[in-house]
């Protein structure tokens, strides 16, 4: 997708990131749905931290169990040599 027709164009914030979590769902991409999820609940923290409370506990539950790089600490993990 290409200039205005991308995905969330002219919007701002959590909106956008409200429509690329449900495009998400409607195509079954569990992975952009969390994070599209997560990052709503970042905005709104900053924006409505009322909101934002319900937001962070759905994005909680959406990120319980992915197995992402994104969203996956490897501490032990040495880098490449």
């Amino acid at each position: 997708m290409s200039g205005s027709t991308r995905r969330g164009a002219g919007r701002t914030g959590p909106v956008a990131y409200a429509v690329a979590r449900d495009e998400a769902d409607q195509y079954g991409v569990a992975g952009e749905r969390a994070t599209s999820q997560a990052q709503r609940a970042l905005a709104l923290a900053f924006t409505d931290p009322v909101a934002a409370d319900d937001e962070l506990s759905l994005a909680e539950q959406l990120l319980t169990g992915l197995d992402l790089r994104a969203t996956t600490h490897h501490p032990h993990r040495r880098p490449p040599a």
